[in-house]
């Protein structure tokens, strides 16, 4: 009974010792399964933190790359605006020069014009000038020969010349007619 009651106790121990192996070989199979997830879950988050770091590196390059192309937009648009207003002031420029050439073109016609104007004065009074001159010549051939026809007349109303006076009549006639 002795002997039976022991090996039921050796039994029980050795029962109790084989529960105590697997429950002790559950908790490191669990414990390494904690520790293989936990492994993961930070291998996880290890490539979510790298994956994270390349898109806040994308991130920073895009925007970087945003800001350089608004940058060389912005001195393309100054550059263009310069331009434009060089190609205004270079238009206005053109145009003041265009009409100070008009202005000066104007102004030299009308110097043409009074210099002509002038040298037509001139020429009108070198004209009239002549005519007074020839007028008075032809006043004084007129006068001559109205004295000399008087004269003559004269002369032959003296002496009785009937003949000549007509002959004189005629040349005064022809006279007045060649005048």
């Amino acid at each position: 009974e002795a002997r039976k009651a022991e090996e039921a106790r050796k039994a029980e121990e050795a029962r109790k010792a084989e529960e105590a192996r697997k429950v002790e070989e559950a908790r490191k199979l669990e414990e390494a399964r904690i520790a293989e997830e936990q492994r993961i879950a930070e291998a996880r988050a290890a490539e979510e933190k790298r994956i994270a770091e390349e898109k806040r590196i994308a991130e920073e390059k895009r925007i970087a790359e945003e800001k350089k192309i608004a940058e060389e937009n912005r001195i393309a648009a100054e550059k263009a605006a310069e331009q434009h207003r060089l190609l205004l002031e270079e238009k206005r420029l053109a145009e003041e020069r265009r009409l100070e050439a008009v202005h000066q073109a104007a102004l030299e016609q009308r110097r043409e014009a009074e210099r002509l104007e002038e040298e037509a004065r001139f020429e009108a009074e070198r004209l009239a000038e002549e005519k007074r001159v020839a007028d008075q010549l032809q006043a004084k051939a007129d006068k001559e020969e109205e004295e000399e026809r008087a004269r003559l007349a004269s002369k032959a109303f003296d002496e009785g010349q009937t003949q000549e006076a007509q002959r004189i009549a005629e040349v005064e006639r022809l006279a007045e007619e060649k005048r």
